[in-house]
């Protein structure tokens, strides 16, 4: 839509920043001012902190009241008791785009906490494999009484 830029300015602005600098020569160059004082800079911190802290509570809160997406359902179902594979869990689900894979099943099922990592400590590893937390054991449990 083209906002990018004035969005730049605004949230720089917002957040008691120098306005950024944008230069356009044989490339673009854009300079963002970091907070002047240590003031500034513990401010900006907190505003941060309060506004990805309010985003992860709303979304842990409605995970916790059970909505989990169909696709997380369908993920949920198909690990099961197993370890798989990314590559296991895209084939049995019938999917080939890893983005629409990772964006809507992956991510929502390890941010929630029902789904883990065999090496979490290696998140690119090619052995890596995913496995159903307890969380998604008794979620599973319940999908299938549902049934």
């Amino acid at each position: 839509m083209g906002t990018g830029t004035t969005d730049i300015i605004e949230r720089c602005n917002k957040a008691g920043l120098r306005t950024p600098e944008f230069i356009q020569d044989e490339d673009f160059l854009t300079i963002l001012w970091r907070p002047e004082s240590v003031h500034e800079k513990e401010q900006l911190r907190e505003q941060v902190k309060d506004q990805v802290t309010g985003q992860v509570t709303g979304q842990v809160t409605g995970q916790a009241i059970g909505q989990v997406t169909g696709q997380v359902r369908r993920l949920i179902q198909i690990v099961r008791g197993d370890t798989k594979s990314r590559d296991e869990i895209m084939h049995l689900l019938g999917l080939k785009g890893r983005d629409n894979f990772r964006v809507n099943y992956l991510v929502p099922a390890l941010d929630a906490g029902l789904l883990a990592m065999l090496y979490p400590n290696k998140p690119n590893s090619s052995n890596q494999a995913y496995y159903l937390t307890p969380k998604g054991l008794e979620l599973l449990t319940k999908i299938n009484i549902t049934k």
